[in-house]
């Protein structure tokens, strides 16, 4: 697929792969434009191919990439501009993604949809489209989210706990938040702590 395969066959097989950029300035103007309030102009994205390893997400012989792009806030554009930008920014991605995988053409392309800020924000309840939930910074990253007072997913009321994504290790579908909240309660609680009989480690 990658044309840096040549090189390395295993890129085709890498779990998580950033496309689009031709260089570092290319991505601080791709996030400067987000962090501005205006759909970024260069449409590089973070992609993974999830039936690489289970085929079961999609039908023998093809693949299903996903994808993710760093963009405004959804109060930042009318529902009429999200359109637009639903309509259009995909097929400018492929356009662009082929330039490192010339297999990626809308010709190769069986279907796609693209979700703004404002349809997670319509469809699935996400605060202006921000699947972090919060500011990304040094202060608040890392065990130190939402902020250090906070940080343990427990709150000053008793059996209230924090799980969303403002909390380690952040945002995305990793699960994680809501992983790390269960064993607070599982520990306060007194509950089971089986995941360490399975010398899983976390």
């Amino acid at each position: 697929m990658y044309k840096s395969a040549r090189h390395n066959p295993d890129i085709n097989k890498t779990f998580y792969t950033v496309v689009g950029f031709d260089g570092p300035h290319e991505v601080l103007e791709y996030c400067r434009d987000a962090e501005t309030g205006r759909i970024p102009r260069i449409p590089g994205a973070g992609t993974w191919v999830n039936s690489l390893w289970d085929p079961t997400y999609a039908p023998p012989g093809k693949h299903s990439l996903c994808g993710w792009f760093f963009f405004p806030k959804a109060s930042t554009h009318s529902r009429n501009e999200w359109e637009e930008v639903r309509a259009t920014y995909n097929d400018r991605f492929i356009e662009r993604f082929s330039r490192w995988a010339p297999n990626m053409t809308r010709a190769n392309v069986i279907a796609d949809y693209f979700y703004t800020p404002l349809d997670q924000q319509d469809e699935m309840r996400i605060v202006e489209g921000d699947f972090m939930n919060g500011a990304v910074r040094p202060d608040q990253m890392g065990h130190l989210r939402p902020f250090p007072e906070a940080s343990d997913y427990r709150t000053e009321i008793k059996n209230l706990y924090l799980c969303g994504p403002f909390m380690h290790p952040g945002g995305g579908a990793c699960a994680g938040p809501g992983y790390c909240a269960f064993k607070a309660i599982a520990e306060d609680q007194g509950l089971d702590r089986f995941w360490e009989r399975s010398a899983r480690g976390y």
